[in-house]
Formats: C-alpha cells, structure tokens, sequence
C-alpha cells in the first residue's frame, strides 16, 4: 500500500504499529525469497493467473523442507 504503514501514537508519542498488521520486515524477507525464483523476479507469465499460479509454485518450493 504505497510504502505506508498504519501506526498508533502514544501519549508519549512513541509510534508503534497497529494489532494485527504485519511488520514490514517480514514482507520484505518473504518477498526476496521468492526472488529467488527467476520467473518470479522477471514476471515471465503474461497472465495474471500464470503469475500467480509461478508465485504459488515458488512458495511451495520454498517451504519445501532441504534434503
């Protein structure tokens, strides 16, 4: 959402984020993995399902346990 983040200020004025809101770090740590896949990072599909079918197939192979 355009880099915004919903945020409470206290009365001490310490900002902190709202419940229920995920911490960008998050996001960003899980958006590099699945750039690790190139059809992912390159957007190849065409298709807004074939990119979203690409994202899903990069998210199981990421969750994949290593051998």
């Amino acid at each position: 959402m355009l880099g915004l983040l919903a945020v409470i200020v206290t009365a001490a004025g310490a900002r902190r984020p709202c419940p229920g809101s995920v911490p960008r770090r998050l996001v960003e740590r899980a958006i590099g993995r699945l750039k690790r896949y190139r059809a992912v990072s390159t957007r190849f599909g065409e298709l807004a399902v074939r990119y979203e079918a690409t994202v899903r197939v990069a998210i199981i192979l990421d969750r994949r346990p290593s051998s």
